[in-house]
Formats: structure tokens, sequence, C-alpha cells
């Protein structure tokens, strides 16, 4: 059976969340479906479990602020994120697609799709949506035939399936990464294994994680759970510890403490500064505990990386490194 995949990024967050989410004070323009979370983002880490379980094609389809379901309501306007929707369930219908399954990256869970699938095909559903304890989950199955039958565009057809969806209930684990807090949340969860999601690097001690690239020096201490992303350059005498995260081409310089932190990827943290409890974006840092933003101007201190330096494909040696696990 052929299945393809549409992945639609989650644009913005409805009216109602909005004025309560802070996400959007870590990630500018709401990007949290494309940025590194201990090494890998939720887009790439939601294809691949969908390629492994598929194994045909994937189109990703950007979202437009407006767009807030994986489900299309039948009154949705035009729009560029509509076009190229309903482009790519035309290319997978004329590719043979069988079943279409449609994703919607912005929430992480741990849902198995296989198992969605089976339910989907043993109840012979036009169209199965997940859900979870708390409502609807933005991963659905639609039958391919059923698209094909209907009358008019292909969203306005899976809008007319809505009233007659069969429910697919998921108890796993969930993580909606609405706030900067269930984001320092799903790091803790995923360095001390309470959920799947798994660092991209390898596991040089127990549970202290280091991807391809990164540049340790010696006198560097690091108390895991930690992870060191690809191409980071952590300078000499920081300290990394309390299940923090050094993303992507990040550099920590001369004496910088990072404790129960996350530096989220290309940022740059300055010398003999101590970061305790915080989420840290280019120019932007979060206080976890006190909930407060503060955007800072000061190149010195925080800032992006001027230059995205190369990474090198080969981890560089970290003979000398003080490990300690807390």
């Amino acid at each position: 059976m052929q299945i393809g995949t549409i992945v639609s990024l989650a644009g913005g967050l409805p009216a109602d969340e909005r004025a309560a989410s802070r996400i959007s004070s870590v990630f500018p323009r709401n990007l949290r479906s494309v940025t590194d979370i201990l090494g890998q983002s939720l887009l790439e880490r939601m294809k691949a479990k969908a390629r492994k379980t598929t194994g045909g094609p994937i189109y990703v389809v950007p979202e437009s602020p407006s767009a807030f379901s994986v489900l299309p309501s039948r009154s949705a306007n035009a729009s560029s994120f509509v076009a190229a929707w309903e482009g790519a369930v035309a290319n997978l219908l004329r590719q043979g697609a069988q079943q279409l399954l449609l994703m919607r990256v912005g929430v992480y869970t741990e849902l198995d799709f296989s198992e969605l699938l089976t339910f989907h095909l043993a109840r012979h559903s036009r169209l199965t949506q997940s859900f979870g304890p708390a409502g609807a989950l933005d991963v659905a199955v639609v039958s391919a035939s059923a698209l094909r039958n209907g009358d008019g565009a292909y969203g306005r057809v899976l809008a007319s399936l809505i009233p007659r969806l069969e429910r697919f209930p998921y108890q796993g684990y969930i993580n909606t990464l609405k706030t900067p807090n269930e984001l320092r949340q799903l790091v803790e969860d995923a360095l001390n294994g309470r959920c799947n999601l798994r660092p991209v690097g390898a596991e040089i001690e127990t549970g202290m994680w280091v991807a391809e690239g990164a540049q340790i020096s010696e006198s560097v201490t690091i108390m895991g759970p930690a992870f060191i992303g690809a191409g980071a350059r952590i300078a000499e005498y920081c300290t990394i510890a309390g299940n923090s995260t050094i993303e992507r081409g990040c550099k920590i310089d001369f004496g910088t403490n990072v404790i129960k932190s996350c530096v989220l990827e290309y940022s740059y943290v300055g010398v003999g500064l101590d970061l305790n409890g915080v989420i840290v974006n280019h120019d932007r840092l979060y206080h976890v505990e006190r909930n407060i933003h503060l955007q800072i101007n000061d190149r010195r201190l925080i800032s992006p990386m001027r230059v995205r330096f190369p990474i090198r494909l080969r981890p560089q040696p970290y003979y000398g490194i003080q490990y300690q696990r807390m």
C-alpha cells in the first residue's frame, strides 16, 4: 500500500492562546518546528518517523498565520498555504497514494503512526484523527479514494468528512510546547529518559551527549545529563551542568557557567556569565521560573553568531575534560 505524507508547519497561535502563550518570546515567528531540540528539529524528527513508517513521498507545506489545525474548515479562504496544500494532495494522488498521512508540526508526541494506520484500515474509515486526553492531535489519515471521489477542492472535501471521522485514542507522552517552560520540560524529560526524544550525538559518558564537530576545551567541566550540539564551541573553564543543552553552532565563551539552561542554535554567550534556569535564543533570554523575557542589545553578553562557521564532519578530541554526573 502506498502512503503519502503531508506535513504542515505550525505558523502561529490562535487568538485565544496567543495572549497567554510566551513561546514567541523564545522562538520569533513561532519557529519551534524548525529549531533544533537536542540536535534535530521536530520537523526533521517527524519526517524521519513518517518515512520509516510509510516509505512514501513527503511534502512539507509552511502554514499561513490563520491556519490552526491539521484538518481544514469548509470556510477556509484561499491562500498560498491552501494552494500549496492542494498541490501536494494532487501530486500524491497522481503518484498513486492510497492513504494520506496528514501531520502538523508544533506539538511533540510519541504517537505510533503504524498503529494509527492499522486502526484506520481496520475501521474502513475515510478519515481518522488521533485524540489525546485533552482533545484532538494534529495527526490524521484520510483515504485517497474519498478525496478523489469528492466534488470541489480537496480541502473542502476533507472538511466535509470531519463530522464522521473515526477517533484514534492516544494516551502516551505529549508536550504542547506552547510555553518556554514546556520546552525546558521536554529537554529535561529527554535527557533523563522520561520520553523517547533522543539527543543526536555520541553518548561519550552516561547521560552526556556530544554531536559531530563540537570543540570543547580540556578545562571545561560537564556535569550531566547534558548535550553539546554539532559544531558548538565551549571555551576554557566553562561549566555545563543541570540538564543543560548547547545546540548546534553555539559558542560559550571563557569562564561562563550554563546551569539548568538551554542555549538554542547559533547563539553566542559571552565571557564570565552565569546562566541559571534560562533559555537563550540569539539575543533573547527567557528566565523559566520568573517568567521574564529580555531582549539583550549588548552583543558582548548574548547575541546571534555573526558567522555560521562550517561544522566539521568528525568529532574533536575530548581528552582532559572533567565529566561528572549529578
